[in-house]
């Protein structure tokens, strides 16, 4: 310790070394100049009076020995002092203090170098930590070095920062931040994903899939969609041909997909298009009547006999007025819708296709007179009055032909004899017959003429003609045959041979044609089938004839046809990317593994989207023209085709935080953090559950937050787990610490302590009350006093009442003792004390 005086003594000092050694007046000099300084610092820094006011006695002493001693001959100096040379007198030594101590070196203290940036060689960015005798710098946190060169920590670099895995560290002097990366959000320290998903703030397209990843997410069109998820446009898969519709379908693009419509003649769903047969089914429009004709697609509609139009519109045909009719040329025909009826006319009989003649005289079925003659017609009858008789035939009356000279009946050859209707004729001689008609012998009646067997013979009067039959000519006594079809004078039609027969011909239609002759209308040897062409070609009908073609995919003449290899003569159309297949008449094209379509034009498959590969479920499918590949998903490894799982938490190749459990999943895995820890399994912080309030501990209990977990202790009072916490009965278990004059009442994790009668205090601590000498001995309010004629005893906790000399009793009561007496008084006092209590107890 420096004071004033010491400063004298040793400027006095110097100066008569300067004296004596004038060669070290300037080490003198820089010597003043040290303990100048020395001693300014000591007192502005470390002089404090009145704390070492109680050392100075003690440090003069010391002072005055040091500096009058030689240290050598007496150990005078500090234990945080050297005894060295005293520099201005070599012969002696001095105590000097230690560096980082100050004192006159018999007593040296240390400096707090740390109080002045003067002292220290610290740097700001270190801490100065003051020692015994010296100083430590130590680079404050985010720092490092030996304190007195700091250079900054980049955290980042070293991996030694509390950043989350999904944040970027951002080193700063001393520190570091966080800031989450885009896609999570949180402090930096702790990052979460955002679902863009969930919250709509995604960029995909509104014809796409958004599927939230970690830091993320993922776009994917939609089916019927291609694009980068992000921009989506409509697959028109009408176009591209990468459509299921039916052959017998109509695609029609839809925005995101297609339909697919069955074309007029199918019916389905469109991807699978049959036949509607609309002729079972009645929803044709063909006439009602038409024939339908069921045809792939589509129908026919085929006019009914009798009727004619194109199948949808069928009118009635008027075989009468058309004379298409098969009705004799004796009937009238009668038209019906889709038909007609033939009747024949009067004067015949049959079915009217064939009408004969009906003889009404011979069936007497005429209306002739019966004085009148029925001569049958061809169709018809005649009625003649008999001879005699006059009028229309169908009324006669009587003629004299003899009066009235109209007896032209009689032979001119005859004598007239009238008779009622009638008259009677003689023929003259030379003549026979009945006078009427006297002829000369009838040589027709009786055969006995010459005519030809082939002509009518005439009866006349004495005489008869012979005309020839019609068929034949000649004299009627010569007949020949007449060829009506070399002479051109038949009735046959032009599509009809005649055929000559002895006295009349036939007609017969030419083959192609059919009808009677008369009428021949042309066959239609393709509608009847009775045509001879191939099963495979086409029947064409001409007039009276009919032709044969090939169907296409055959060859031949039509009556035969042969199969025709189109897939061997490469004259199909199938798709360079199909196969060729010859069938019986046609072909039929296929397309190669991997394309699709109808053969005639093949698109690639997309066996990827198509989802009709082989490629296992945890993979991902890659089309390629024709083929597809298989590559497994990440978190798998194979072939693409058989993909196993990756176990990631076995392997160690997962991410999870220390402070979580790796639990494998199909292709990828979960963290979880560990019980007492919270965030997303990768980056995983403490859960503090005395704060957060989720603990388990008891309400009678601390809960102490640990990492990743909590102890629960149970407050003073109370014992156990810290979960279940039962009070203690300090009272019954004597752990508490009542004053021994106390009574101890148990509460709920503590107790009470109540000082007894007769004392007073805290409980904790009691002293006896002397009643004596506060004179409660003698109150009112008391059932125990002691009676002014007795002493009042002090005890522990209590007091006693003893009478005084010449009285007797119990102390609370004290009588006269009257020595004079032979009974005691004390006698007396039991006996009055005994009726008292009687009388207390009979009162209570």
């Amino acid at each position: 310790m420096f004071d004033l005086e010491s400063v004298k003594v040793f400027m006095r000092n110097l100066g008569r070394r300067i004296a004596s050694y004038p060669k070290e007046l300037w080490l003198a000099f820089g010597m003043i100049i040290v303990f100048l300084a020395y001693f300014l610092i000591y007192s502005f820094a470390f002089y404090n009076p009145g704390q070492r006011s109680s050392e100075l006695k003690v440090e003069e002493d010391n002072r005055i020995l040091a500096t009058g001693f030689d240290c050598r001959q007496k150990p005078l100096c500090d234990a945080n002092a050297i005894c060295t040379t005293d520099p201005l007198n070599k012969d002696r030594h001095v105590c000097v203090c230690n560096n980082g101590f100050q004192g006159n070196g018999s007593s040296c203290h240390d400096i707090n170098e740390c109080l002045s940036k003067k002292l220290h060689s610290c740097l700001s960015k270190a801490t100065c930590v003051n020692a015994i005798g010296s100083y430590k710098c130590t680079c404050l946190l985010g720092y490092e070095g030996d304190g007195r060169s700091c250079t900054d920590i980049n955290e980042c670099s070293i991996s030694q920062n509390n950043c989350s895995a999904y944040s970027l560290c951002n080193n700063t002097a001393g520190s570091y931040t966080c800031t989450c990366l885009d896609g999570f959000q949180g402090n930096g320290f702790s990052c979460k994903d955002i679902d863009e998903c969930e919250r709509e703030i995604h960029d995909c397209s509104p014809n796409a899939l958004c599927t939230n990843a970690i830091g993320g997410h993922n776009c994917s069109c939609l089916s019927g969609f291609h694009g980068d998820g992000r921009t989506c446009q409509d697959v028109d898969e009408c176009k591209a041909w990468t459509h299921n519709c039916s052959g017998h379908a109509s695609c029609i693009n839809t925005i995101g997909g297609y339909e697919c419509k069955c074309r007029d003649g199918f019916e389905g769903n469109g991807f699978q298009c049959i036949d509607k047969n609309e002729c079972k089914m009645k929803t044709h429009n063909c006439s009602q009547h038409a024939y339908c004709r069921n045809n792939v697609g589509a129908y026919n509609c085929t006019c009914h006999d009798g009727y004619e139009g194109n199948g949808w519109s069928c009118t009635d045909v008027d075989e009468c007025k058309t004379k298409t009719h098969n009705c004799s040329i004796n009937a009238f025909c009668t038209n019906n819708v889709g038909s007609y009826n033939c009747g024949c006319h009067d004067g015949y009989e049959g079915n009217g296709w064939s009408c004969t003649d009906v003889d009404e005289c011979k069936t007497k079925t005429h209306n002739c007179s019966i004085n009148a003659f029925c001569t049958n017609k061809v169709g018809a009858y005649i009625c003649d009055c008999h001879a005699g008789y006059k009028g229309n035939g169908w009324s006669c009356t009587d003629v004299d032909e003899c009066k009235t000279k109209k007896h032209i009946n009689c032979s001119i050859n005859a004598f007239c004899i009238n008779n009622i209707g009638s008259y009677n004729c003689s023929c003259h001689d030379g003549y026979e017959g009945n006078g009427r008609s006297c002829t000369d012998v009838d040589e027709c009646k009786t055969k006995t003429h010459s005519c030809s067997i082939n002509a009518f013979c005439t009866n006349n009067i004495g005489a008869y003609n012979c005309t020839c039959h019609a068929g034949y000519k000649g004299n009627g006594w010569s007949c020949t045959d007449v060829d009506e079809c070399k002479a051109k004078k038949h009735n046959c039609s032009i599509n009809a041979f005649c055929i000559n027969n002895i006295g009349s011909y036939n007609c017969s239609c030419h083959d192609g044609y059919e009808g009677n002759g008369w009428s021949c209308t042309d066959v239609d040897e393709c509608k009847t089938k009775t045509h001879n062409c191939s099963i495979n070609s086409f029947c064409t009908n001409n007039v009276g004839a009919y032709k044969c073609a090939c169907h296409a995919g055959y060859k031949g003449n039509g009556w035969s046809c042969t199969d025709v290899d189109e897939c061997k003569a490469k004259k199909h159309n199938c798709s360079i990317n199909a196969f060729c297949i010859n069938n019986i008449g046609s072909y039929n094209c296929s397309c190669h593994d991997g394309y699709e379509g109808n053969g005639w034009s093949c698109t690639d498959v997309d066996e990827c989207k198509t989802k009709t590969h082989n490629c296992s479920i945890n993979s991902f499918c890659t089309n390629n023209v024709g083929a597809y590949n298989c590559a497994c998903h990440a978190g798998y490894k194979g072939n693409g085709w058989s993909c196993t799982d990756v176990d990631e938490c076995k392997t160690k190749t997962h991410t999870c935080s220390i402070n979580a459990f790796c639990i494998n999943n199909f292709g990828s895995y979960n963290c979880i953090c560990h019980d007492g820890y919270k965030g997303n399994g990768r980056s995983c912080t403490d859960v503090d559950e005395c704060k957060t309030e989720t603990h388990k501990c008891s309400i009678n209990a601390f809960c102490i937050n640990n990492f990743g977990s909590y102890n629960c202790t149970c407050r003073g009072g109370f014992k156990g787990d810290g979960r279940t916490c039962r009070d203690i009965d300090e009272c019954k278990m004597q752990t508490h610490n009542c004053s021994v004059y106390a009574s101890c009442t148990n509460t709920i994790g503590a107790f009470s302590c109540v000082c007894r009668d007769g004392y007073e205090g805290t409980g904790w601590e009691c002293t006896d009350i002397n009643e004596c000498k506060i004179g409660t001995d003698n109150c009112h309010s008391s059932a125990r006093c002691c009676s002014p004629n007795a002493q009042c005893i002090n005890t522990q906790g209590s007091y006693s009442c003893k009478c005084l000399d010449g009285y007797e009793g119990d102390g609370e009561k004290c009588y006269d003792r009257n020595e004079c007496t032979n009974e005691s008084k004390s006698l007396q006092l039991q006996r009055s004390v005994q009726k008292y209590r009687r009388f207390v107890h009979l009162q209570l």
